[in-house]
């Protein structure tokens, strides 16, 4: 299907393009796609300009407002700021060093990258783009977390997120 806002080709589970963000089958869609894939129910009320969505996966029921906007007036309104100074690393001690899990997904133009750190915080985990890979690690205790993902060097880092035992990566094709 193509993606109805920049005219891309798109083949997703998620429903939205991974080009432009666009939802492609409109946000009821998408949080229904969401919700299947995860085994969970999502129901969505619009008010307004805005909608409501109750989203249960695993009897777990999260609520929240969504408020679409046009990204390219949002992209423009938004000032430059200069990137992230990296983080000092600290020489930390540790026993035993452990792979974790990783998943690594290309969708489109972007490479998707999920690590999975149970109960490791946030700030004892150390994300580093390096020429032609991404350098994980993470200290809990006194065990080092350690990966090094290939990725191709014409990916560039666009986000990093931390969840609750989860970091995920994202990397754009240039």
């Amino acid at each position: 299907m193509k993606c109805r806002n920049c005219g891309h080709e798109i083949d997703n589970v998620w429903g939205f393009c991974p080009h432009c963000g666009d939802f492609a089958g409109g946000l009821e869609d998408s949080f229904m796609n969401i919700a299947r894939m995860f085994g969970g129910k999502v129901v969505i009320k619009q008010e307004g300009d805005s909608f409501v969505v109750v989203l249960e996966i695993q009897g777990t029921r999260q609520a929240f407002r969504v408020t679409p906007i046009d990204l390219e007036e949002f992209s423009q309104s938004l000032p430059l700021e200069p990137p992230e100074p990296e983080r000092q690393h600290i020489a930390r001690q540790f026993n035993k060093t452990e792979e974790p899990e990783t998943d690594v997904n290309y969708a489109g133009d972007n490479l998707y990258i999920r690590v999975t750190l149970v109960d490791v915080p946030e700030e004892n985990i150390e994300i580093d783009r390096l020429e032609e890979s991404i350098e994980v690690r993470a200290y809990k205790g006194k065990t080092r977390f350690f990966k090094l993902i290939p990725v191709p060097h014409e990916y560039q880092l666009i986000s990093k997120e931390f969840l609750p035992g989860e970091a995920f990566i994202v990397l754009r094709k240039e």
